[in-house]
């Protein structure tokens, strides 16, 4: 019985091992992604202070709800 135990915590897992490498490397993708489109953005003579303010009211948007949530809870 002992060596149920102790295979069963020796057994690989897959969201221990590989998730936080996949989620690593889709985010640098992400990343690389946006910073294409803000220099294209920029080339075509978008200010940076209005992608500032459009960066930033983005990022409230999408936390807001969150921050609701866990403020209610």
């Amino acid at each position: 019985m002992d060596t149920d135990t102790e295979r069963s915590d020796e057994t690989w897992s897959w969201m221990k091992e590989v998730m936080p490498f996949a989620a690593m490397l889709m985010v640098a993708c992400m990343d690389m992604g946006v910073l294409t489109i803000v220099k294209a953005a920029m080339n075509d003579g978008m200010s940076s202070i209005v992608y500032i303010v459009y960066h930033d009211a983005l990022g409230i948007f999408i936390l807001l709800p969150f921050f609701i949530i866990g403020f209610i809870r």
